[in-house]
């Protein structure tokens, strides 16, 4: 027997709609805060509502940091180019630590 899946009211959808505009201006928010250094690698690595963050889009926001040489970064240290913060190893996470001096 096929499952259906749940019906969404309109209430649902706008209501996800707006968790998902939230998170992406936190996560825009989060970018500029890196890139003029108002925030630090760990700080935002370690913070909980950031966990989906593609973890591309945080090492390019970093200072001196551009598209060529986080996929070079990335690359060095085994990181998935759709790797999201949550899901990086302790070896990973420490080599981004170490890289940028934290």
């Amino acid at each position: 027997m096929p499952s259906t899946l749940p019906t969404q009211t309109a209430e649902d959808l706008a209501k996800f709609q707006r968790k998902a505009m939230e998170a992406r201006i936190r996560y825009a928010e989060t970018k500029q805060q890196l890139k003029h250094g108002e925030r630090s690698l760990k700080s935002v690595l370690d913070d909980d509502d950031l966990q989906r963050m593609r973890v591309r889009d945080v090492i390019a926001a970093l200072p001196g940091m551009g598209k060529n040489s986080t996929e070079k970064l990335m690359d060095k240290i085994g990181i998935a180019k759709s790797r999201r913060i949550s899901g990086l190893g302790a070896r990973q996470y420490k080599a981004l630590l170490d890289k940028f001096g934290e």
